[in-house]
């Protein structure tokens, strides 16, 4: 944990614990470090066969026949599969039906594979995709959202191009308006950007004896992996097991995308009858995962002069992409939560999404929020300046807090940690002091660009006096005076200094639109010896949940937790868990495994409060031994005695999230509770090359209870640099039909040399139905960091970007005085 790092307690009991809130080394830390840890990639099994797809090489077009026979006449080649081969339907979506396997008659998007090649050898594959042969017709492509929404315009589908229209209605926005002493209407536009995970996509699908099969694979959700799997092979989901391998990072990337490719090694598997390994390269990866949606975002805010916002209008247009994907639950969450965490008393937001013919985009940390939050956040800041108030004190006039309402008209009744946010975040980033300190740096700039510009109007006057004195033969000394001038107007570029703030919150789980999805199972097997086996649906991807799991075991049952093992998911042990995704894993995982442990307290407690004589209800499991006061004996004395006398030691843990709901007008209380964050960036901006530097990110956050304070400070870190990455560096470039950046060669990352000093700040404000009081923290980091960098970009230099990402050349351009479009002043 850096020194910079502090808490800051909000109201709510604390629950008693021993290892939760202490910094637990990860428990998965030394497999990879070491390098034992097995991905998908790893594994081989006798017999063995690898497959490689087929791709159409155009964005649209009517699909008219595929000849795959010089292919199959390569040596090594066993296989090429097409859409008639599969043997369920070939149906991957995974919530509307709209997204085929294999397509047999219509090409909607590049990443589209229309065929998969089975061979002896991954290259062998590959070679032999080149050789199949496609009968395409080309149709006309839209390949943006706004286009897409024209009546003339392509049709992606044949229901048309407009996948979804949702609404918040709040007041009554005109009166609202009405009421405003001020206000700003704005139009922010955001791109693509793709979650550069370490780890490629890759299954390994092996059939079993009977109508079985296993898959093995890199994914975040297993339970959608096998509902999409026992689809495409018309097999009950019974039949199907996913399990999940080791996997090298998510960020979203591998909710649905896995889908298609563990479905797609399921069919060779099964048309072949042998094991079938299929891993994307990267660029493949770059093509068939989805990506963060690319938003239009029109933002009208109104203000009185003490700063209260009266009214907001948002309009919102999401590019899908070629199929829905996750589409709907993005648009969801950017509509519920478009207005900021404000209480605007009228509120008016529409989200459209809009299919085109471009990649696909689904889930990415933040799920639709990072790129609403850039828009309501840069027009705080600008209502703000106009009214020559604090960032920071207007944020804090319109907070939410408890007793307050949300955009949905949602009454908050706990856990809300939003002004102590805000109010740690000013404190550890000094943000006064260096308000003042940039101003006057600015300031100081601003007053040489002045001083040049009366220079080169002396550099005019000494031009003009030495065009009349070459006229009379006498320049000499004039052309003295034009040097001088000329050197004026050459003042030197400065290093400006800024400052940002954005705030922001999250509705943890996955909300009323996700309602029937949010519950999680947990298995807890206490064996003879006192080791504990834990099975869980939430799966591990990095952010550190096998070790907070096992925190919550170890507290739950008062076992050491180098006792207690949490296994990668597998859906034959538990039953659908959901999604691990919307920050939702630890909340609804923990408290299974907590309902878990309830259980075995009671019956392993029952057998102790007879052998030391005790009354049950007095019966406590702490510290490795179960008893009461000095009456105790071990833990693993008591798992033994149940053993031998034939009691269970295990049990079946479940949790279901509270009700939510959302009505035809977005009215309800649409998430159960949130978490809130506030973030500080500051950066240095170069006017001679409009470079900028971040330097810095404080980072706070408000995540309920710190469960790992170790493993939180890691995923506040890794998600503020990759929110701040959206806003500097990433943009994926295309023409339409091709990704021009399809690589880590290409797509413009940051790298060591680029990460800022990341403080991390936690404010504790718990909820009383998460684990020992925890709520999320997995999407939360990576929300402000882009808003807060442009904001920063904006009180440097006085420039107001609007589209992302903030690049060299729009700053210098635009310090220039030049219109590059994405840009005001």
């Amino acid at each position: 944990m850096s020194s910079e790092q502090k808490r800051h307690s909000g109201r709510g009991p604390r629950l008693a614990a021993r290892t939760v809130g202490t910094p637990v080394t990860r428990v998965d830390a030394a497999d990879k470090v070491t390098g034992r840890a097995v991905y998908v990639d790893d594994l081989s099994l006798p017999g063995m066969l690898h497959a490689a797809l087929v791709f159409p090489g155009c964005a649209h077009a009517e699909l008219k026949g595929i000849d795959g026979s010089k292919a199959l006449s390569l040596p090594g080649v066993h296989a090429v599969l097409t859409a008639s081969d599969v043997p369920g339907e070939t149906q991957v979506g995974v919530i509307d039906a709209d997204q085929p396997l294999l397509p047999h008659s219509r090409i909607r998007y590049s990443g589209d594979a229309v065929a998969i090649v089975v061979a002896d050898s991954a290259a062998i594959a590959r070679d032999a995709a080149r050789d199949v042969r496609i009968d395409l017709s080309e149709l006309p492509a839209v390949f943006d959202a706004e286009e897409a929404l024209s009546p003339d315009a392509p049709r992606v589908h044949d229901g048309g191009n407009l996948l979804l229209h949702y609404k918040v209605r709040k007041g009554d926005v005109g009166s609202g308006f009405d009421d405003a002493d001020i206000i700003v209407e704005r139009t922010f536009r955001t791109h693509h950007q793709e979650h550069a995970y370490l780890e490629p996509l890759g299954a390994l699908a092996v059939p079993e004896d009977g109508d079985t099969i296993t898959v093995y694979g890199t994914m975040q959700c297993p339970f959608y992996v096998q509902k999409a799997v026992a689809t495409v092979l018309g097999l009950p989901l019974a039949s199907v097991r996913i399990v999940q391998t080791v996997t090298g990072g998510g960020f979203g990337g591998k909710e649905d995308a896995p889908s298609e490719i563990c479905a797609c090694a399921a069919v060779a598997a099964w048309k072949t009858r042998k094991p079938v390994k299929l891993v994307y390269t990267r660029e493949e990866d770059f093509y068939r995962s989805s990506k963060r949606h690319p938003m239009t975002i029109a933002f009208k805010l109104g203000a009185k002069r003490d700063g209260t916002f009266t009214a907001a209008q948002i309009r919102v247009v999401a590019d899908a992409g070629a199929y829905s994907t996750l589409t709907q639950v993005v648009a969801f969450r950017a509509a519920a939560h478009a207005t900021g965490p404000y209480e605007i008393p009228n509120g008016h937001t529409d989200v459209l999404g809009v299919y085109t013919n471009r990649q696909t985009t689904g889930a990415f940390r933040g799920f639709g929020q990072p790129q609403v939050i850039f828009a309501n956040e840069s027009v705080v800041d600008e209502i703000a300046e106009a009214l020559e108030l604090d960032p920071i004190d207007i944020r804090l006039r319109n907070a939410l807090e408890v007793g307050k309402s949300t955009a949905t008209g949602q009454l908050l009744k706990e856990s809300v940690g939003l002004k102590e946010t805000l109010e740690a975040a000013r404190d550890a980033s000094r943000w006064d002091a260096k308000r003042r300190s940039f101003a006057e740096n600015r300031s100081a700039w601003s007053a040489g660009k002045a001083d040049d510009a009366k220079a080169a109007s002396g550099t005019d006057d000494a031009r003009a006096a030495s065009g009349t004195n070459d006229a009379r033969g006498a320049g000499g000394a004039d052309d003295a005076a034009v040097a001088r001038g000329a050197e004026a107007t050459r003042h030197d570029a400065a290093l400006l200094r800024g400052i940002g703030v954005a705030s922001i919150y999250y509705g943890v789980s996955l909300g009323a639109k996700g309602l029937a999805l949010d519950a999680s199972g947990a298995h807890l097997n206490v064996y003879r010896d006192g080791s504990v086996r834990i099975s869980v649906g939430g799966t591990e991807m990095g952010q550190g949940l096998l070790t907070v799991l096992s925190q919550i075991a170890s507290d739950s049952l008062g076992v050491p937790i180098d006792r207690i093992h949490v296994g990668n998911a597998d859906t034959s042990v538990v039953p659908d868990s959901g999604p691990s995704v919307a920050s939702r894993t630890t909340l609804m995982t923990g408290n299974a495994i907590i309902d878990a442990a309830a259980k075995l307290r009671e019956t392993m407690g029952a057998v102790a409060a007879e052998i030391l004589e005790v009354d049950r209800e007095k019966i406590a499991f702490s510290g490795d031994r179960v008893g009461f006061g000095s009456v105790t004996m071990p833990f693993t004395d008591l798992a033994n005695e149940c053993w031998r006398r034939n009691v269970r030691t295990s049990a079946d843990g479940w949790y279901a999230a509270p009700e939510t709901r959302f009505d035809e007008n977005g009215q309800g209380d649409a998430y159960a509770v949130y978490s809130y964050a506030t973030h500080v960036a500051e950066v240095t901006v170069d006017t001679g090359t409009g470079h900028v530097t971040l330097d810095r990110i404080t980072a706070a956050h408000d995540v309920g209870r710190v469960l790992n304070p170790v493993t939180l400070e890691g995923q506040i870190q890794g998600g503020a640099l990759q929110g701040a990455s959206m806003a500097l560096y990433e943009q994926m470039i295309t023409d339409g039909e091709r990704i021009l950046t399809p690589d880590f060669s290409t797509y413009v990352l940051p790298t060591s040399m680029d990460v800022p000093e990341i403080a991390a700040v936690t404010v504790e404000a718990p909820y009383s139905l998460g684990p020992f009081g925890a709520k999320g923290i997995g999407e939360t980091p990576a929300m402000p960091a882009a808003a807060a960098v442009a904001n920063a970009v904006a009180n440097a230099t006085g420039i107001r970007v609007r589209e992302l990402p903030i690049d060299p050349e729009t700053i210098a351009r635009a310090l220039d005085g030049a219109d590059t479009g994405k840009e005001s002043p």
